[in-house]
């Protein structure tokens, strides 16, 4: 369900009730945050107990495809688990607010450089950016139906894409140090939840499709 606000210079629209604020794009031009900490943008952070999402991953030539599961759990930890299409674990993260921990990875995935891409990945999806780690933001005008912001952490730069008509957040790109990137695209359906989210490393053979089969 989808809420309209309205401030001095345009409607946009929230998601409710427990994800308040979540995925709309900043207001403020060229402004610094101190001292709150709620949550800019979130992809995935709330709004669900249980999402599955069949997919797809291709890295270093090869390819793996499997279920991937998004689980809210206690004390606002969230668990990321990937399975194989004959049931085998590739992949178990648990993130909490501030962190990402490797629980369990199949030795043919567990490379120390793969893994700090899908925390970076992964972990972005579901605890999204912080107000207090935005160093500077600057609202765009929108073109072509598409608002854009851009803002600055100590994480990378990120330029956010949200839709005119409904302010759904419809892509993204993570800068990391001037070679590195990561473009994030997603399509909705009925839900306030992507029912498509592609990833893709430019300068690196790695993506990923998923595409949503269930939502709790």
């Amino acid at each position: 369900m989808w809420n309209a606000c309205t401030n001095t210079s345009h409607t946009y629209f929230i998601p409710l009730p427990d994800c308040r604020g979540l995925n709309a794009p900043l207001q403020a031009a060229d402004t610094n945050f101190q001292s709150t900490d709620s949550v800019v943008v979130a992809v995935l952070g709330c709004g669900y107990n249980t999402l599955t999402y069949k997919g797809s991953m291709d890295v270093f030539k090869k390819h793996f495809s499997g279920l991937y599961f998004f689980k809210q759990m206690p004390d606002d930890k969230k668990r990321m688990v990937v399975l194989s299409e004959f049931g085998l674990n590739l992949l178990d993260f648990q993130f909490t607010n501030d962190s990402a921990q490797l629980m369990n990875a199949q030795e043919f995935l567990n490379k120390p450089g793969l893994i700090e891409l899908m925390k970076g990945d992964f972990g972005f999806l579901v605890n999204g950016i912080k107000t207090s780690e935005v160093l500077k933001s600057r609202h765009k005008a929108h073109k072509n139906g598409v608002e854009r912001t851009r803002i600055k952490t100590e994480k990378g730069q990120f330029t956010l894409y949200h839709r005119v008509t409904d302010q759904r957040l419809v892509r993204v790109k993570r800068r990391q140090g001037w070679f590195s990137s990561v473009k994030y695209s997603f399509t909705y359906g009925n839900s306030d939840l992507p029912e498509e989210i592609m990833i893709r490393h430019t300068g690196l053979p790695f993506k990923m499709k998923l595409k949503k089969i269930k939502e709790e």
